[in-house]
């Protein structure tokens, strides 16, 4: 589906790396309710991967609606945000 192509592209796996692409198909994923592909986009928000500035809201936006949906590793990215102080506590 569209995450998997989005981490193909991410990856090189199969095709050149093109992490601008990955993004796009990763947000296409997350626009469809995929709570891994929210997760994801959330790191490239946060570390500003694929052609876009770091976004901190972003980043918690997506955070939080994998978290949400049960992505355990969105859980454990916005208690490393609010041990870093980079965000408000998460309620």
């Amino acid at each position: 589906g569209m995450r998997a192509l989005g981490r193909c592209l991410a990856e090189g796996r199969g095709v050149p790396r093109d992490l601008a692409a990955a993004r796009s198909w990763y947000a296409r994923a997350a626009e469809a309710g995929d709570s891994e592909a929210c997760y994801k986009m959330g790191e490239f928000a946060e570390k500003g991967i694929g052609g876009e500035p770091r976004s901190r809201a972003q980043a918690l936006a997506f955070y939080t609606k994998a978290a949400g949906a049960g992505s355990a590793e969105a859980k454990a990215a916005l208690q490393r945000l609010n041990r870093t102080g980079l965000f408000f506590k998460h309620t």
